[in-house]
């Protein structure tokens, strides 16, 4: 009984490293008010949980072995006493973009669950111009180069770029980014499986129509107490040109219920009911991972344009998930 036990807890460990890292830097200075506010350098630490893939799919052959893992991070934001602290808590996901035998080029990128320990207050905490809310949608992006010393050991060091928004939920809204240098090592318990070498099946390249609807909500930037609905018809046709890179075109039709408070504030005309509406046409780009998409979209307003800053142009960012084989 105890070698089976020894046996399945060597199972669940193999392929799996507990990384550490510290992080120095900066929080960037994207306004100039943060010029005023940010008194001290950024400094964090990072606890990672990090799953070796070996190839039990082709996705994962075809990404070169990737690398799935999920942080616990705690940082400083510049300002004890105005910005606070963070805490954050995201999935990533890791792949190189350069191996050898001992040494790799790595680029890594995580969203999940922030919380700051402090918030824009009226009254109590009127010079925190960026953070509305506690919550917070954490987005991390790094590169770096790690050494596998041995079997068991490795080290790693690079660049990171964290950001903290609400995505518009409550204002103010303007978020934090910051830029650290990062130095860090891993610890491997048992040896790494041997990789997979998959059979790709032909591919087809094919168009696929898509139709989606979305709703939501958002806080309008004129700082309104409650949220607005909105919401989002597209059509679009996808080809698949590469297994992992598709591209596509659209048209989009939006709603937007804050039109009417947003032209207020922005004192950009009178308000007619059909302003609540948006129409474009769009590109797309997205990014494959079996069922996972990555998507990118950029577009121009067409027929029904955008009044409050009469802006020409919109982009777009969504991840999907296809649940059921089409």
């Amino acid at each position: 009984i105890a070698t089976i036990t020894m046996q399945a807890q060597n199972n669940k460990l193999k392929d799996l490293r507990f990384q550490t890292e510290y992080q120095y830097g900066y929080i960037l200075p994207e306004y100039s008010n943060l010029n005023y506010l940010v008194n001290a350098p950024v400094q964090a630490i990072n606890f990672s949980l990090v799953k070796q893939s070996i190839g039990k799919t082709e996705w994962e052959e075809l990404y070169k072995y990737p690398q799935f893992g999920i942080s616990f991070f705690y940082t400083t934001l510049g300002n004890d006493e105005v910005n606070g602290r963070e805490w954050a808590i995201y999935p990533f996901f890791r792949f190189n973009l350069i191996e050898f035998k001992r040494f790799s080029w790595f680029l890594q990128t995580g969203i999940g669950f922030g919380r700051v320990s402090k918030k824009f207050d009226l009254t109590d905490n009127y010079l925190n111009i960026t953070t509305g809310s506690k919550n917070n949608i954490h987005y991390n992006l790094k590169s770096g180069f790690e050494f596998k010393i041995n079997d068991h050991l490795r080290i790693n060091a690079g660049v990171g770029l964290d950001h903290f928004s609400n995505g518009n939920t409550k204002e103010p809204n303007l978020g934090l980014n910051s830029l650290t240098s990062i130095i860090g090592f891993s610890i491997q318990p048992y040896k790494s499986s041997e990789k997979i070498k998959n059979n790709f099946s032909k591919h087809e390249v094919r168009n696929r129509p898509e139709l989606s609807v979305r709703f939501g909500g958002n806080r309008a930037c004129a700082l309104a107490s409650h949220y607005f609905i909105t919401a989002t018809l597209s059509f679009a046709v996808n080809r698949n040109i590469y297994r992992a890179f598709h591209l596509g075109i659209g048209i989009d039709g939006f709603y937007d219920s804050s039109t009417e408070t947003e032209m207020i504030a922005a004192k950009s005309g009178p308000h007619k009911r059909s302003d609540d509406f948006q129409t474009g046409i769009s590109v797309s780009q997205s990014i494959v991972y079996n069922k996972l998409r990555i998507i990118f979209q950029e577009g121009v307003y067409l027929g029904l344009t955008y009044k409050v800053k009469r802006h020409p142009i919109y982009t777009r960012g969504t991840v999907s998930y296809q649940i059921s084989d089409p």
